[in-house]
């Protein structure tokens, strides 16, 4: 048997664009434009044959580096990209000069695995090693372990104690913060309630009729300006038995003022908490919207399946519309107000790369 280098060279453009494409894919497909009955020695008569292809490849672009005498291991240092190493005269000085990024991690490191015939293993093929042009190899970075062992372990373990301490505190909110919080709502609410019931004591203000054919009438609307109005007191007192309460587990001895400075902190808080809230909401929603999206995209999806999550998405679609109204609202109470999101923006998102509300968190991890 044998295959053309073009065959070749197309198959490994191909993988590349879609690693779900297999060899034995490929195969059958060559088989069927050649009138061939496809037997399964093809593919790994094809897997032998690309093996040899790719390290002819990676021989010929060595020899061409040696050419070119690009071959040191610094020379990538030396020889960086200008416009990214360009520097500004007079430029003010910056704690990082560059930052480098090797994979956005959006494919979770697409790895390439075989499975061999003789054994159990799903191990590369020693022939397809990543040539270390670029890279330096792990028998070089081992001896730098050797050479500088680690001194002590005391620091690790007290990370890892902070870690977990940070991660604990992260279940619920600061006890403090959610009582000052639940008092200032309760304020909120009482001083509405308090303006609610000098309203309704205002309009149950019971008249004598001057004909009594409007008796009746009279009547109906006392009692329901009766009923209103015990309803504000009873709604009156519930608030301020939840204003006493909260008083006393705050320690607090007279109640706090718009004009005081716990009030507007109080209030920042549950404004942020309302943000955060919006925020997380959002960003869930989004999230299964891609996850959904990647899962209708991925090979062996049947059609029902694409079906059942196009109308699932139809689902996520409404209720994202109603939590971005929900954000925009929370985002413009912000001080300073942050920045809104439209509908076509947030419809972008297909990747978790792309996805960059993640910045706004609960805390600023750099703290």
């Amino acid at each position: 048997m044998a295959i053309t280098i073009n065959a070749l060279e197309l198959y490994r453009v191909a993988h590349l664009c879609s690693l779900h494409f297999s060899i034995q894919a490929f195969v059958k497909t060559i088989c069927d434009l050649q009138g061939v009955a496809f037997q399964h020695y093809l593919s790994c008569q094809f897997s032998i044959m690309l093996n040899l292809y790719l390290n002819i490849l990676n021989g010929v672009e060595a020899l061409i580096m040696e050419a070119l005498s690009r071959t040191s291991d610094d020379w990538h240092l030396q020889h960086a990209c200008p416009a990214c190493t360009y520097k500004l005269k007079d430029k003010p000085h910056l704690k990082f000069k560059i930052l480098y990024a090797m994979d956005g991690n959006d494919s979770l490191k697409h790895i390439l695995h075989h499975i061999m015939e003789d054994e159990d293993s799903h191990e590369l093929p020693t022939t397809q090693k990543v040539p270390m042009t670029c890279y330096l190899s792990c028998e070089l970075v081992d001896s730098f372990a050797q050479s500088a062992p680690i001194q002590s372990t005391q620091s690790t373990s007290k990370d890892i104690k902070e870690e977990q301490s940070y991660l604990e505190g992260l279940e619920m909110e600061p006890l403090n913060e959610t009582l000052q919080m639940e008092y200032w709502q309760a304020l909120v609410n009482l001083e509405a309630s308090k303006k609610d019931l000098d309203l309704k004591s205002v309009l149950w203000d019971v008249t004598t009729p001057s004909d009594l054919k409007d008796y009746a009438t009279y009547m109906c609307k006392t009692q329901k300006a009766e009923t209103a109005h015990w309803h504000a007191i009873d709604m009156y007192n519930e608030d301020l038995h939840i204003v006493q309460d909260l008083k006393s587990k705050l320690n607090i001895d007279s109640c706090w003022t718009p004009k005081q400075p716990e009030w507007h902190d109080a209030a920042h808080l549950v404004t942020k908490r309302t943000f955060q809230h919006a925020l997380d909401h959002l960003e869930a929603l989004i999230i299964m919207q891609i996850f959904e999206l990647l899962k209708m995209n991925c090979a062996g999806t049947r059609y029902k399946m694409q079906k059942h999550i196009v109308k699932v998405l139809q689902v996520h679609s409404s209720a994202i519309c109603i939590a971005l109204e929900q954000y925009n609202t929370a985002a413009h109470a912000m001080d300073p107000p942050h920045c809104i999101l439209k509908w076509d923006e947030v419809a972008e998102y297909a990747f978790i790369t792309e996805f960059d509300l993640l910045r706004d968190a609960w805390q600023d991890v750099s703290q």
